[in-house]
């Protein structure tokens, strides 16, 4: 085989050669055709969106007519709940006994008594002339010639009667049970003594005060 034709077998295979990988390449180049897919899966998703229900917006409901949410009658104080006139009553009574009581019962050789006078329009006629003539006797110069003292606080007390008009009774009359702790300081033999009382307050109402009628130390 002559040179010239070698030559030319060689040029024949290499153009062959390059060719194919020409449209080898070229083929590799190239989309793949996903249509049918892309298809499909669009039908499906139509499909699906069709089957479902669009949202309907909820509206709000109608506010039902006469009815006020701002009603003035919630704010009317006239029609406010307020304490029975018996309720106000006995609780001014029990105000007035524990503060009598604590006064009342309380003294010594240094205060004397006029903590005591001051209470005066608040007593009976009866009650008023027992407590002046007691007054004058001098109980704590009794006890103790150098000096002496009583204090005396409420630790509780009670409305034990009280009229009532729902009876036929005018609220005129009351009897308060207390009970005390006392403190007795005496001298020259100084000690302090302490011990429990219970009193029995007696009470009239005279126009439109109450008064002290008695006091019953028990």
């Amino acid at each position: 085989m002559s040179l010239k034709t070698l030559s030319i077998i060689t040029i024949i295979v290499f153009l062959i050669t390059a060719g194919l990988l020409g449209v080898l390449f070229f083929v590799s180049k190239q989309p793949q055709n996903d249509a049918g897919i892309i298809e499909r899966g669009t039908t499906l998703e139509t499909t699906q969106n069709e089957d479902e229900e669009e949202p309907t917006e909820e509206k709000p409901q109608a506010r039902e007519e006469g009815v006020n949410e701002f009603d003035e009658k919630l704010f009317d104080e006239s029609e406010a709940a307020a304490p029975s006139q018996n309720q106000a009553e006995r609780a001014e009574v029990e105000i007035f006994v524990r503060a009598f009581i604590e006064d009342y019962a309380s003294f010594s050789s240094a205060s004397g008594y006029s903590h005591i006078e001051n209470y005066y329009p608040q007593m009976t006629e009866a009650m008023r002339e027992f407590t002046d003539g007691w007054i004058k006797g001098n109980p704590a110069g009794l006890k103790s010639d150098a000096f002496y003292s009583i204090e005396t606080s409420v630790a509780n007390l009670r409305i034990d009667e009280f009229s009532d008009p729902a009876n036929g009774m005018f609220h005129n009359s009351a009897t308060v049970l207390v009970e005390t702790s006392r403190v007795e300081t005496d001298v020259p033999e100084y000690y302090n003594r302490r011990f429990k009382k219970d009193v029995e307050v007696k009470l009239l109402k005279e126009g439109e005060m109450w008064k002290v009628s008695g006091v019953y130390f028990r």
